[in-house]
């Protein structure tokens, strides 16, 4: 399509109050202000290929093909790139602070991923106590097993805090880890059933 065409369709008022519109109606959906929802509606027709349907819907004086056209694109947009009216961001408190505290998954930002990561932590923790609370060896074990995989402790420093060789933190670990697989087979925790 010609620059021409495409210049007067977007300068045609019923082409603006279009535009204007389907801004009103994102302002409704999405909690923006006025010129926010103007600038997505602006940013979403912005490519060539989608100039030229409006200017051809122009010409042809489809309006209400504009207004879908222009709709549609602004939604595409904003469902790619904005949070919708009903978001609700997790709070601070659940969210990692950065402080790469073992159990932090470096990297990931978003807060439902955060929150499924938080949520198997204390799953584990809790099986952990289960497991443990049944005698003394399994205290012993899931303590071993909580230094080990939660606080991750390497095995050269657990060994030298347990005064005992590495072969033979290696021989716990392994005990340890299989009494934890048959505890979790006998008494089943749902917060950890899916790993």
């Amino acid at each position: 399509m010609h620059r021409p065409e495409v210049e007067a369709a977007l300068d045609d008022p019923k082409v603006k109050l279009k535009l204007q519109i389907v801004a009103h109606e994102l302002v409704r959906g999405w909690r923006l202000r006025d010129d926010e929802a103007y600038r997505w509606v602006l940013s979403a027709i912005g490519e060539p290929k989608v100039l030229d349907q409006i200017a051809f819907a122009h010409r042809a004086e489809a309006w209400p093909l504009i207004h879908v056209i222009v709709h549609r694109r602004a939604l595409d947009l904003l469902k790619r790139y904005a949070w919708p009216a009903r978001h609700c961001s997790i709070d601070d408190a659940t969210a990692t602070d950065g402080s790469d505290e073992p159990g932090d998954l470096i990297g990931h930002h978003d807060p439902h991923h955060q929150l499924a990561t938080k949520r198997l932590i204390a799953g584990v923790h809790a099986a952990l106590g289960c497991f443990g609370s049944q005698g003394k060896i399994r205290l012993r074990q899931s303590q071993l097993l909580r230094r080990h995989i939660i606080d991750q402790v390497s095995q050269a420093q657990l060994s030298v805090e347990l005064a005992c060789k590495q072969a033979a933190l290696r021989v716990r670990l392994h005990k340890a880890k299989h009494a934890f697989k048959s505890h979790l087979v006998d008494c089943p925790h749902p917060a950890i059933s899916e790993i």
